[in-house]
């Protein structure tokens, strides 16, 4: 299975891995010393990476040209796609939920338009409507009985504490909806997870604790936050910039200085010239 690592992309090294593992069973990796948790790790990295890469030109490239008109028709193209609905949602809620914040008055207009989604696909739309944290939403549920939301306070995507791959996901649609730089300052943040570079590998000899697993999780989370930031900041003049911006004018940790510079002297090894004392 070495040649996983030889991929050039997250997606082609998936296809790889898949590939591999239909050639073992799950005996035959434990025999390996390979942990069911730490292939579930492998996978949940290369599809934390290449969760947002398929989403529409209108999700991806929304903050350089705003176009609320175009909700109801690409929410009804995301559900047909299976993208309110599959395991990535989260990412697709946040995104819309910056919609709904940023054209609160559409809310009703826009509800009823998509009113004969299917049943699971309205509940991504209401927990969208719950994020945004509007009067109209609020108002919106209460007056239709949607009790769901009434006692629970919704999170802050710019200041939960992160834990998961997927919360990255939903920091870069949040960026897609707004152009925002908080989004990706809290992404940076995650580059300080190298301190637990190695905890993959040390998990199979471990007691396997909660905490060993949460170890080897953020290890997964660092290496998203290094491909991300480098993958989007080649495709995203603005997140370059931003990044460029933050790099140069923001109080940082060694940690993010040091991975900052890696990713930019991988963008721009002109500008950005890695100095080896």
């Amino acid at each position: 299975m070495d040649n996983i690592t030889n991929c050039r992309t997250p997606i082609n090294a998936l296809r790889t891995f898949i590939g591999e593992l239909k050639r073992y069973n799950y005996k035959e990796c434990k025999a390996m010393n390979i942990s069911k948790l730490i292939l579930n790790i492998i996978v949940l990295l290369f599809l934390t990476n290449s969760s947002l890469a398929g989403s529409s030109n209108w999700i991806t490239y929304y903050y350089l040209a705003p176009s609320p008109d175009k909700f109801v028709e690409e929410t009804i193209k995301l559900s047909k796609s299976g993208a309110l609905s599959n395991r990535n949602k989260w990412s697709v809620i946040t995104f819309l939920s910056q919609l709904f914040a940023q054209n609160p008055k559409k809310t009703k207009e826009w509800l009823s338009k998509l009113s004969t989604l299917p049943n699971n696909d309205k509940e991504a739309i209401y927990d969208a409507l719950w994020l945004s944290q509007t009067k109209e939403a609020k108002s919106y549920l209460k007056s239709n009985y949607i009790f769901k939301y009434s006692n629970r306070n919704p999170p802050n995507v710019l200041t939960f504490k992160l834990t998961s791959p997927a919360q990255m996901d939903m920091l870069w649609a949040y960026f897609f909806a707004t152009g925002q730089k908080k989004p990706i300052r809290r992404i940076i943040s995650v580059l300080n997870y190298y301190k637990y570079n190695g905890a993959i590998d040390s998990y199979k000899s471990s007691n396997k604790t909660k905490e060993d697993r949460q170890k080897a999780l953020y290890e997964t989370m660092f290496k998203s936050a290094v491909w991300s930031l480098k993958s989007n900041a080649k495709q995203h003049k603005k997140v370059k910039k931003t990044i460029e911006e933050i790099f140069n004018n923001e109080k940082l940790s060694e940690n993010e200085k040091l991975w900052l510079i890696f990713i930019l002297n991988k963008l721009e090894p002109s500008k950005y010239k890695i100095k080896v004392k």
